[in-house]
């Protein structure tokens, strides 16, 4: 498998990304000390940036948001991940749950490619991702909360930044449909 930094490399090289990894350390308890990583991905789609943070040493979290300007009112939504324990008994059923009023955009997620790859990873790696669509004030905000304990973490990266651009296609191709 290939480096969480290769593969945000890569990423960035095919996304037109801009790729950033700073390390540090940190003064600990007991004179030692703890060493972080972060990564981070920035990258504009239809002028909406985008951006992406991995922290692997001390709090092992990621995220992903984006924030721009929209009409759509009716495009909000929740990802979750389903419980272990459903998961087990329910193996034919996806590992993300989607929650929207919206019929469309339900739909939307659940067929995209870039979605069933993080859908995979969920069930086969324990990724776990929350992610959430609000739209305030004309404004629409994605954010992706999720932990990086689990195997083929570098295998999230690219089908989340995928993932948002189709998202943020789907609000904005919204907007012209309902003007």
């Amino acid at each position: 498998m290939a480096s969480i930094a290769s593969t945000f490399e890569k990423v960035a090289a095919a996304e037109n990304a801009v790729f950033n990894q700073i390390d540090k350390k940190y003064l600990g308890e007991g004179g030692s000390y703890i060493h972080t990583s972060m990564y981070t991905l920035e990258c504009n789609y239809r002028n909406v940036q985008i951006e992406m943070k991995n922290e692997l040493g001390h709090q092992n979290m990621g995220m992903a948001c984006c924030q721009f300007e929209t009409k759509s009112k009716e495009f909000s939504f929740r990802i979750d991940t389903r419980s272990s324990l459903f998961q087990l008994f329910n193996r034919d059923k996806s590992a993300l749950k989607i929650s929207s009023e919206n019929a469309f955009l339900q739909n939307a997620i659940e067929e995209n490619k870039a979605f069933k790859a993080l859908n995979r990873r969920a069930r086969e790696d324990c990724f776990e991702p929350q992610i959430i669509a609000q739209n305030t004030n004309e404004k629409c905000k994605i954010l992706c909360n999720y932990h990086l304990v689990f195997n083929n973490k570098e295998l999230v990266v690219s089908p989340l930044i995928k993932l948002f651009k189709a998202l943020v296609d789907i609000f904005l191709d919204g907007d012209n449909q309902s003007s």
